[in-house]
């Protein structure tokens, strides 16, 4: 992709044509560890799945990765040790797929959280209620 936009200035390229330039940028002092702090942030979602296409690329070449992310799953998804920080410090710490598939971690972090209750569903109906009416102004 970027072989095509070599003689266009970094600033004119589109946002995930720049993090990857980036990341093509700091591979070319063959770091042992390249640090990545949020590549994934402001890309369209078509875009942050190439980035991590590369990064699971890049790790699968030996390479090591230090990846600050927003997007928890697909961290998850290629990391091989996985540490969740709150506040500083570690809460939760292991494998990238243990961390995936840990059911705190699936609630609080993935969008996987518990299902209503039916003691709290007339509770949550006025919540939601109450939320709709304050969006409709």
């Amino acid at each position: 992709i970027l072989v095509e936009r070599r003689d266009t200035p970094a600033a004119n390229l589109a946002g995930g044509q720049q993090q990857m330039l980036a990341i093509g940028r700091g591979l070319m002092a063959e770091p042992r560890i390249l640090v990545l702090d949020e590549p994934s942030l402001g890309l369209a979602p078509v875009l942050v799945a190439e980035i991590f296409r590369l990064i699971a690329g890049l790790r699968g070449q030996g390479r090591g990765i230090l990846l600050s992310e927003q997007n928890a799953r697909l961290s998850l998804a290629i990391a091989d040790r996985a540490y969740v920080i709150e506040n500083g410090r570690v809460t939760l710490s292991g494998t990238g797929r243990e961390l995936l598939h840990n059911p705190e971690v699936a609630e609080r972090y993935l969008g996987v959280g518990k299902g209503v209750s039916l003691d709290d569903a007339p509770r949550h109906a006025q919540l939601v209620a109450r939320l709709k009416g304050v969006l409709a102004g």
